[in-house]
């Protein structure tokens, strides 16, 4: 709830959970910033209101359920996964109902699972891609006004400081940890995936970089300071994972830890090539036929239901997302199937 203010009045998201909330702001088109709080207080006051009643209900409600709620944690992910990712790739086609939607879903999908898997910061990323847009524009309009010499602005100077500070202190100032072991998350044996995984993100620095240059200057900046900025903290990790030869936390592989013998089917890739699976069969059948078969399908080899079981859970699903439909005049997205045959409600 704190935090909520300053997202508010500056716009700018001081964790990921803030970063989701701006992100839905600004889809509903409601724009965080001083103009909010002048000429929609209301609506400020009441999200403050619904915060404060949410943490005091919320409260209330774990301290007398807590014992049936922490129940929840024993239902299987293999019950639950299939629903939410129905659900998330529901969500993510209502915002421009366009296949691209569930393209770019998937896409951030998987960067986010490999920076999981090797230690990059997930909400750094969340937040510049909320802020991106706002960044970019005073970038320019800095430019236009001040050009260069906006480094010799006090405020700047100061800003500039507290960040090369905050910095080396984060480096500096670390954490103890035990001794890194050999086999552990970050052995120095085997790197290929992580070097492969670091590449391509120097060859997308790179790639924008190049690709600034068509435009003119003033256009071209900000990819610039995106693309060099990237490429100077990227280029330093490239050479210790080159170079080192003992495990350092430079390196970070989360599926080198104990898997057991089971590991091919709890990789990264093992689920993905399952969420590729229903996007190929909501790309020929539709989204709720697909999805359909991908919940039906998960749950009777990741759950070892019996098929009628199974069956059931894909029927409940398709029949939650055609009632949702009927009732908030909601599309899914269409396969190729529903080019030749008009399909019966809730098939639509």
């Amino acid at each position: 709830g704190g935090a909520l203010i300053p997202t508010l009045l500056f716009g700018i998201p001081g964790s990921g959970s803030m970063a989701i909330l701006l992100g839905g702001f600004i889809l509903i088109g409601i724009e965080p910033g001083v103009e909010m709080i002048t000429f929609n207080l209301d609506l400020v006051y009441l999200m403050v209101w619904s915060v404060a009643l949410a943490n005091i209900i919320g409260a209330g409600t774990c301290v007398v359920l807590a014992t049936q709620i922490a129940k929840l944690t024993t239902i299987r992910y293999a019950l639950l996964a299939p629903f939410m990712f129905g659900l998330i790739f529901f969500a993510a086609f209502q915002a421009t109902r366009d296949w691209g939607d569930l393209i770019t879903l998937m896409i951030m999908g998987t960067l986010g699972v490999y920076m999981k898997r090797f230690g990059w910061p997930r909400p750094a990323l969340l937040i510049g891609f909320v802020l991106a847009d706002k960044v970019e524009g005073e970038v320019y309009h800095t430019a236009t006004v001040y050009g260069w010499t906006f480094l010799e602005r006090p405020v700047v100077m100061v800003l500039v400081a507290l960040t090369l500070f905050s910095i080396f202190a984060a480096a500096k100032f670390k954490p103890q940890k035990a001794k890194l072991e050999e086999d552990g998350i970050h052995t120095h044996k085997r790197p290929w995936p992580q070097l492969l995984f670091l590449l391509l993100l120097i060859g997308y620095a790179v790639t924008l970089i190049v690709d600034a240059t068509n435009y003119q200057y003033l256009t071209a900046l900000y990819p610039y300071l995106v693309g060099f900025g990237g490429l100077a903290f990227m280029l330093p990790l490239l050479v210790i994972m080159l170079t080192k030869k003992s495990p350092t936390t430079a390196f970070h592989d989360e599926e080198r830890g104990d898997y057991g013998i089971d590991i091919e089917s709890k990789s990264a890739e093992h689920y993905l090539i399952w969420l590729l699976a229903m996007l190929g069969g909501s790309a020929i059948f539709g989204f709720v036929i697909g999805v359909a078969g991908f919940i039906y399908a998960f749950v009777k080899i990741k759950a070892e239901f019996t098929h009628f079981y199974s069956a059931v859970c894909a029927v409940a699903f398709v029949t939650f997302l055609g009632t949702l439909s009927h009732f908030l005049t909601l599309r899914y997205p269409e396969g190729v199937l529903q080019q030749f045959i008009e399909l019966p409600w809730p098939l639509q």
